[in-house]
């Protein structure tokens, strides 16, 4: 096997097999990723949920389905009447074909003490290794998804808000 040095674009001499050369060079470089901006996408707000969508067995069919686009995560927070609840939510993941391929379900905890200008109660703590006050959903390899509420402990109004990234 024959090696040669070749220069990086960093400016550091490398070296590489005749055959790996070859393939570098005959590399047609492609955008491998992209990144859109915050405003790419707005946020969508579901106000007034006072119960839960989901109480048992759940028939997807007649589940409304939005679109992921090109984003990469979907985000989700909530607002609420009533401090310190725990909203469980649930989001059902769809392929092209509108199949249902995958269901994530997390919790929000809602704060003791922290309200917004209307009065509400924020979102404070999150699930797992997310953001405090956020679920994250990767929603990369699906085509659509829809957030369902699971349960609202205790009860009071909660207003959701999510948004693709």
């Amino acid at each position: 096997m024959s090696y040669a040095q070749r220069l990086l674009e960093n400016g550091a001499l490398r070296l590489l097999e005749s055959g790996d050369i070859r393939d570098l060079e005959l590399f047609n470089p492609e955008q491998v990723c992209v990144t859109y901006p915050k405003t790419a996408f707005s946020w969508t707000d579901r106000t007034g949920i006072t119960t839960p969508d989901v109480t048992g067995p759940l028939s997807t069919t007649g589940l409304v389905i939005t679109g992921t686009a090109q984003a990469g995560t979907l985000v989700i927070t909530a607002d609420g009447t009533a401090m310190s609840a725990s909203i469980g939510i649930a989001v059902v993941l769809w392929d092209e074909r509108g199949n249902p391929i995958s269901v994530n379900s997390g919790m929000l905890t809602l704060s003791g003490w922290c309200k917004n200008a209307a009065g509400n109660y924020i979102a404070a703590n999150g699930y797992g290794v997310t953001p405090p006050g956020f679920l994250a959903v990767d929603v990369s390899l699906a085509a659509g998804y829809t957030v369902l509420v699971q349960s609202i402990i205790p009860s009071g109004s909660v207003n959701l808000h999510t948004k693709l990234f």
